[in-house]
């Protein structure tokens, strides 16, 4: 007797569902995100850190072409000397000669068409050049800064070497054909600035200024250095722009402090440059 089997009915077959995250697995991504998110934080305040290192305060500072800028005193604010001992023409200088520290004689402030006040020596104009300055300036015994900017004059007078205080002498933007003798005779002068004048040649006389550190000499028509340039031990910072200078004296190699050497505007020989670099390997040689 035959038997008949029943068809079999397929079993479904069992889905695999994707499990469920574990807690474990949250908070493994919650620390990532956490860190990740303070590191972000963390980073971005170093950053601000060194920004504010790296920023340098704003230094009030003599425009001196296209670079070689001389720090001097400004009317509104006097570095070397307390704003008691500033004087804005010479007869109030002279009034009190004694405690006149520095004396500001430019009929205009550095850059700008602001007036500085009465500047002119005899006569009661305010804000105009003057044409020389009086013998009697050497009155005031302890003068540490002079500044006579853009005015007309040509030269000192002869008692100017008696103002052994002078540290910061700027005269630049005048008609000096020469630099005075009696300038050179300062053996104090930490600064002399007579850029932008008519001045031709650099007196030998130069190198008796041990103590210069800057001078500035842009926009003259000076052709050539002398040896005693090399004398200047003391000096870091020289401003020779837009002059006649085809090659410096060998002497140079002893400016040995020197950090800054200005010579845009020059027509160095063929090869003057590397020679240069060559004599003064530590010094910033910008032309």
């Amino acid at each position: 007797m035959e038997t008949t089997s029943s068809p079999t009915t397929p079993q479904p077959i069992a889905q695999e569902l994707p499990l469920a995250p574990q807690p474990e697995d949250n908070r493994k991504k919650i620390a990532l995100i956490v860190f990740l998110v303070l590191y972000g934080i963390g980073m971005a305040v170093v950053a601000g850190v060194v920004l504010m290192r790296n920023k340098k305060p704003p230094v009030s500072e003599t425009p001196t072409g296209n670079g070689g800028q001389l720090t001097m005193p400004k009317p509104t604010s006097a570095p070397l000397c307390p704003d008691a001992e500033v004087a804005y023409t010479f007869e109030e200088a002279a009034a009190d000669s004694a405690t006149t520290c520095a004396l500001y004689l430019s009929p205009r402030s550095e850059g700008s068409g602001e007036t500085q006040g009465e500047v002119v020596m005899h006569e009661p104009r305010v804000g105009s050049a003057i044409g020389s300055l009086p013998s009697d300036i050497a009155s005031i015994k302890n003068l540490k800064v002079l500044q006579a900017n853009r005015n007309d004059l040509i030269s000192v007078p002869s008692t100017f070497d008696q103002l052994q205080s002078l540290t910061h002498v700027s005269l630049s933007t005048n008609n000096f054909r020469v630099i005075p003798p009696d300038i050179l005779s300062l053996r104090n002068l930490i600064a002399l600035d007579m850029s932008r004048n008519m001045i031709t040649e650099v007196p030998a006389e130069i190198g008796a200024l041990s103590k210069l550190e800057n001078l500035l000499l842009y926009g003259n028509r000076i052709t050539a250095l002398p040896p005693e340039i090399g004398q200047l031990q003391s000096l870091t910072l020289l401003q020779l722009s837009e002059n006649r200078i085809t090659r410096l004296p060998d002497t140079i190699r002893n400016l040995t402090n020197l950090t800054d050497l200005y010579l845009e505007g020059n027509p160095l020989e063929s090869g003057e440059l590397e020679r240069i670099k060559t004599l003064l390997p530590r010094t910033v040689v910008h032309f």
